[in-house]
C-alpha cells in the first residue's frame, strides 16, 4: 500500500494545469457582480487549493444536473451555454 500511486482524474488535472492562468465559466442563475465578472472576464486559478475548489464546485453543480463548466476561452463557454441551456427547474420564476 505504501507504494500505491494515486491517480488524479483528468478533469481535476485540467484545473491543476491551469494554475496561474485565466479560465472562463458558463453562466449560472446568479446575477451578482462576482459571478458576472467570472463569466465576463474570467478568473485566474491562484494555486492548488483554488484549482481543487473549482473542480469540486463544477462537479457539485453537474451532479445536481446544472450545466456549469470552466473553459480556456470565453468563446468555448458561450458555445457550451448554447448547447447546454440551464434546465427549467433551476430558473427563477416570479
Amino acid at each position: 500500500m505504501a507504494n500505491q500511486i494515486k491517480e488524479i482524474p483528468l478533469r481535476k488535472q485540467w484545473f491543476l494545469d491551469r494554475i496561474g492562468k485565466t479560465v472562463y465559466r458558463s453562466k449560472t442563475t446568479c446575477d451578482c457582480d462576482s459571478c458576472n465578472t467570472v463569466v465576463d472576464v474570467g478568473l485566474i486559478i491562484v494555486d492548488n487549493f483554488h484549482a481543487t475548489y473549482l473542480y469540486d464546485v463544477e462537479g457539485s453543480y453537474q451532479f445536481d444536473g446544472f450545466p456549469l463548466k470552466y473553459f480556456d476561452t470565453k468563446e468555448e463557454a458561450i458555445a457550451f451555454e448554447k448547447e447546454n441551456p440551464i434546465p427549467e427547474k433551476f430558473l427563477k420564476h416570479e
